[in-house]
């Protein structure tokens, strides 16, 4: 799975995480101290989320320890695969 696919699955998990909890983008951006596009990019996966960021949110949510590692692996991974790819041209 490619940078982008792996970002997309994040995006979906977090958005249904979200939506299955029933709060709003809007309250998540207020308690978190974002803006409500900043979230809506990230469950969208316009933008990518940053392993920081993404620990934030599942703290937040209260995402279960297995899952909440599973999730910043893939996110960890992306993020060394667009270092390497930026640094020897590939993207």
């Amino acid at each position: 799975m490619g940078g982008s696919a792996h970002r997309e699955r994040v995006a979906a998990e977090l958005k249904r995480i979200r939506e299955g909890l029933g709060v709003p983008g809007e309250e998540v951006a207020a308690a978190l101290g974002w803006s409500q596009p900043k979230v809506s990019r990230i469950e969208n996966a316009r933008i990518a989320v940053s392993t920081r960021d993404l620990a934030t949110l599942l703290h937040y949510y209260g995402v279960p320890e297995e899952i909440r590692a599973e999730l910043l692996a893939v996110t960890a991974d992306d993020e060394g695969w667009c270092r390497y790819a930026s640094v020897h041209g590939r993207r």
